[in-house]
């Protein structure tokens, strides 16, 4: 595991990126337990800014990582547009579930962001 003490967020600690791996001084070294497995998913599902599959000192999980990464993708979306889905309903937009409706969930998506920001802008001000 990349073990750096000085880590904030679980991206400086796992980023792969050349400017992250020159902070770390990062020496290498593999991951084989399944605990730190796991470890790593809970870390990623809180600051999921890089490939899982990605990380170095897991390539023998990439697999199994690469599969992780897609399905919590998968029902990120899959809880975006039902949220997205039920505001349009509310709203009265009509929304049937085919593509061509993609440009009235759109709308809804944009009045839901506004509708936010507005709340946010009463609570802070």
């Amino acid at each position: 595991m990349f073990d750096n003490p000085d880590a904030k967020t679980p991206h400086e600690k796992y980023c792969q990126c050349y400017h992250c791996k020159q902070e770390r001084n990062e020496k290498g070294g593999t991951m084989k337990t399944r605990q730190e497995v796991e470890a790593l998913k809970q870390n990623w599902l809180g600051d999921a800014c890089w490939d899982i599959y990605d990380t170095e000192g897991f390539e023998e999980y990439r697999d199994e990582l690469r599969v992780f990464q897609i399905n919590q993708q998968q029902e990120w979306r899959a809880k975006e547009y039902n949220k997205v889905y039920s505001f349009a309903q509310g709203l009265g937009i009509e929304t049937i579930g085919n593509a061509a409706d993609e440009p009235n969930l759109s709308l809804a998506r944009y009045l839901m962001k506004l509708e936010e920001r507005i709340k946010e802008l009463e609570n802070n001000g």
